[in-house]
């Protein structure tokens, strides 16, 4: 008998699982890509949420402090309340500390206050606006088109009056352009076509050829000069060697004739605003007069630092006689002293002039300065034998 063949099952095989495709690079660059866009998006709608909610809800001002620049309290507002100062501010309790320039709101605050001279700004999270100022201090005055100015240290302008402020040293032959209260004083720009400034005494022809030439080649770059920077230079340096204090006037008006008046008795000729530094340090040490050597305390005259020697250095000369503001700049007095410190000794062929009070003039070979042992005079110095001598002109002031 025949056996019956098995019949085969025809129930499906469980396939077996197909091993993950790799990816292509491209496709992961793509899903990168969609990934980092995602991650941006998200970022962007928390940022935007954000400042939204610190817009309308969030970081308003519900409080006000007003304090000096170092931060302590209470603060000098000079000639202004609290008030008048957050007025100015224009900030009301409950406006979001950010829906407004700090920088605009210091601008606008240091104009419509013209008697503060600085003026900050800062938040302090999560509800405090802290305004931090500085009074201007009547520093200086200045003769304009629109009237006199009363001037800041920092030549902010606080007033404009018909009448010359009284006890503040002036500023006199500045071109002031449009002057407002409120802003800084600006000059007009210089012209162009100015003509180039004649050398100083003692400078040599060839040196004066040379700077004019390279003046013209410049004229450019003489051009974009602002003629505030000489003006700020000369009072950083009158307050540096403490002659502020005492000094009435300023002559700005010819830039060769630089020239200021000190305690209402002397006047300092500059010259132009070349070598300034030391012509001011030499003419503080004479008018200090620590050490004896320099000009009186009540000595009125002349003081001339605006001789420049060939070397670069200064020959100082001092004629006494009695000074106004108005002074032209030349000296008075007949006879001319020479001011400065160091050795003593008798100048090379001297011609030697019996004066009225029986001293002796010396007249170098040069002929360009001219000294003096007159009664009056409180620079020269007289050796054993009655003649003068000249102190050493290029003499440094002391330290």
């Amino acid at each position: 008998m025949q056996q019956p063949r098995p019949t085969r099952s025809t129930a499906a095989r469980p396939k077996q699982p197909r091993p993950p495709r790799r990816l292509t690079h491209s496709e992961l660059r793509r899903r990168r890509r969609r990934r980092n866009l995602l991650m941006v998006l998200l970022g962007l709608l928390v940022v935007g949420i954000g400042v939204a909610l610190s817009l309308t809800v969030l970081f308003k001002v519900d409080t006000f402090r007003i304090e000096n620049m170092d931060g302590s309290t209470p603060a000098d507002t000079g000639i202004y309340t609290e008030d008048a100062i957050l007025g100015a501010l224009g900030v009301p309790v409950g406006e979001n500390m950010f829906q407004f320039s700090a920088a605009q709101k210091e601008k606008s605050m240091v104009v419509s206050l013209p008697y503060l001279e600085r003026v900050e700004i800062r938040r302090r999270l999560p509800s405090t606006l802290v305004i931090r100022v500085e009074p201007a201090v009547e520093t200086w005055c200045a003769q304009s088109d629109s009237g006199w100015l009363t001037l800041s240290d920092g030549l902010k302008i606080m007033a404009i009056n018909e009448e010359q402020p009284q006890g503040l040293p002036a500023l006199l032959g500045l071109d002031i352009e449009a002057p407002v209260a409120g802003y800084y004083m600006k000059l007009a720009a210089p012209s162009s076509t100015a003509t180039p400034a004649p050398a100083a005494s003692g400078v040599s022809t060839a040196q004066s050829t040379s700077s004019s030439s390279s003046s013209s080649s410049s004229g450019s770059s003489q051009s974009e000069h602002d003629p505030m920077d000489d003006v700020e230079r000369l009072l950083e340096l009158l307050w540096t060697y403490e002659l502020k204090e005492d000094c009435t006037s300023i002559q700005f008006g010819d830039s060769n004739e630089l020239y200021f008046i000190y305690q209402n008795r002397a006047k300092i000729l500059l010259g132009t605003f070349n070598n300034l530094d030391y012509k001011i340090k030499f003419a503080a040490y004479l008018l200090h007069n620590e050490d004896g050597k320099g000009i009186g305390d009540t000595e009125q005259g002349t003081l001339d630092v605006s001789h420049q020697l060939e070397d670069g250095s200064l020959r100082p000369t001092w004629s006494p006689g009695s000074i106004t503001t108005a002074d032209s700049g030349e000296s008075g007095t007949d006879q001319t002293g020479t001011a400065g410190e160091g050795d003593t000794g008798q100048a090379g062929e001297n011609d030697q002039t019996s004066g009225e009070n029986g001293s002796q003039t010396g007249t170098n070979e040069g002929g360009d300065q001219t000294d003096s042992g007159e009664g009056g005079g409180t620079t020269g110095q007289t050796d054993e034998g009655g003649t003068t001598a000249t102190p050493e002109p290029t003499a440094e002031p002391a330290a």
